[in-house]
C-alpha cells in the first residue's frame, strides 16, 4: 500500500519498513527540547535518544512478525508513526494459542531488553536525581524505563494493545472468535474509560488522556473489522470481483476523463495500454482539475496512483481486508496472474457477498 506520507526505509527480515513523515515533527521537536536546554551537544543527544528508542520500538514490532510469520502470515510492513509503531499483518490465526503467542512476542522482546540493559547499566534509579540524560549512562538506564513502561503498558488489557489480543485469545479457548472480541471490549472500555480520567482529572495529563480515548475506539475498531472479516469468511477475491469499470489509454489527457466522468459521475478510472494496467484516477482528483481549464490538456497519467495495491483472484478475501478498507484507493485491480480480470470496489464488497448468499441459500 503506497501513500506519499509513508517513507520506505529498508527491509528486515523480509519486511518493509516505512516512516511516516509526520515522525519528522517529533524529531525537530526533540532537537529543539534538547537545544534549547543544553545546546548543540543537547541537540544531538536529544536525536540520538529518539532514535535508540525507535529502535525498541522496531523490535517490539518485529517480535510480534516474526512470531506471526512462523505461522505463515503474510506481513505487509512496520509503519513507524510519532506515537509507536505499527505492524500491518494479513489476518490473524483465528487459534487463540497462536494469536496469544504473536501478541506476547511484543512485550517478550521489551522486558528482554529490560533484562540487557539492566546487565550492562544496573538500576535506572539514578534518573530520578539525574535529569540530564546526556551521557551514555544515562541514556541506557532511560532506554531500560522506557521498555519497561511500553512492555507493561501493552499488556494492559484493552485493545489496540496486546494485553486486549491476549485477553481475546484467551476468551476465545470458550467462546468463538468475535464473541471472544466483544466480550474483550466490554471488559477493556471500563479500563479505559479509567484511564482516560485520571490523565485528566488526577495527573493533568492530556497525553494520557488522549491515548485512552484512542484506546476506547480502538476497540470499537477492532470490533467492527473482526466483524467485517468474519462476513469475507469462505470467499476469494475472484468471488467479488466486477467486471464492469471505467478505464482510460494511459495516454489519455484530462479532458477524456472529464468527459468520461460526466457520463459515470463517482467512479474511479483505470488506466490501462499495451503494456497492461497502468495506474488510478480518483474521481476527486479529476473533478480538482476540472475547476482548471488550463489543465485540461495535461496528461492523464501524471494524476493517477502509480502504484496502487494489487489483489490476485486466488487469494483469500478475508487475508486482505484490512488493506482493502485502510488503503488510499477505492478500488483494487483484480489479477489472474497477469491478467486483469475486473476490479473490487470496497464500497460494492459486503453488498456482493451478500446477494451472494442469497443466491446460494
Amino acid at each position: 500500500m503506497k501513500s506519499i506520507w509513508n517513507i520506505n526505509l529498508f527491509r528486515l527480515f523480509g519486511i518493509q519498513l516505512q516512516l511516516h513523515l509526520t515522525f519528522f515533527i517529533l524529531i525537530l521537536f526533540v532537537v529543539y527540547q534538547g537545544g534549547s536546554k543544553d545546546g548543540i551537544s543537547g541537540g544531538i543527544w536529544g536525536l540520538l535518544i529518539i532514535i535508540l528508542v525507535f529502535v525498541c520500538v522496531v523490535l517490539h514490532e518485529l517480535g510480534h512478525c516474526l512470531a506471526a510469520k512462523r505461522y505463515g502470515v503474510h506481513i505487509h510492513r512496520i509503519l513507524l508513526l510519532p506515537i509507536g509503531g505499527m505492524a500491518q499483518f494479513g489476518s490473524i490465526p483465528r487459534q487463540p494459542q497462536r494469536e496469544l503467542i504473536i501478541a506476547l512476542a511484543g512485550p517478550l522482546v521489551n522486558f528482554t531488553i529490560v533484562g540487557m540493559l539492566y546487565f550492562l547499566s544496573g538500576s535506572p534509579e539514578r534518573l530520578l536525581i539525574d535529569e540530564n540524560y546526556y551521557n551514555l549512562s544515562d541514556t541506557l538506564s532511560l532506554l531500560l524505563v522506557f521498555n519497561l513502561i511500553m512492555g507493561c503498558f501493552n499488556l494492559l488489557p484493552v485493545f489496540p494493545m496486546d494485553g486486549g489480543r491476549i485477553l481475546r485469545a484467551l476468551l476465545a479457548l470458550k467462546f468463538t472468535y468475535l464473541k471472544a472480541t466483544k466480550l474483550a471490549i466490554y471488559i477493556a472500555k471500563p479500563l479505559a474509560i479509567i484511564g482516560f480520567i485520571m490523565g485528566i482529572f488526577y495527573l493533568d495529563n492530556w497525553i494520557m488522556a488522549g491515548v485512552f480515548a484512542f484506546i476506547f475506539l480502538g476497540g470499537e475498531i477492532e470490533y467492527r473489522m473482526v466483524r467485517l472479516r468474519e462476513s469475507f469468511i469462505g470467499f476469494k477475491v475472484c468471488d467479488v470481483v466486477s467486471r464492469y469499470f471505467l478505464s482510460l489509454d494511459s495516454g489519455c489527457c484530462v479532458r477524456d476523463a472529464i468527459n468520461l466522468m460526466s457520463q459515470y459521475p463517482s467512479q474511479d478510472i483505470l488506466l490501462i495500454d499495451e503494456k497492461g494496467f497502468r495506474g488510478i484516477v480518483r474521481p476527486d482528483v479529476v473533478r480538482k482539475l476540472a475547476q482548471k481549464k488550463k489543465r485540461s490538456n495535461e496528461l492523464l497519467y501524471n494524476h493517477c496512483i502509480h502504484n496502487p495495491t494489487i489483489l490476485q483472484g486466488d487469494w483469500i478475501l478475508e487475508e486482505y481486508s484490512d488493506i482493502i478498507y485502510q488503503a488510499s484507493q477505492n478500488i483494487f485491480p483484480v489479477l489472474d496472474r497477469d491478467t486483469l480480470i475486473g476490479v473490487i470496489d470496497r464500497k460494492n464488497i459486503q453488498e456482493t457477498i451478500a446477494w451472494i448468499r442469497l443466491r446460494v441459500g
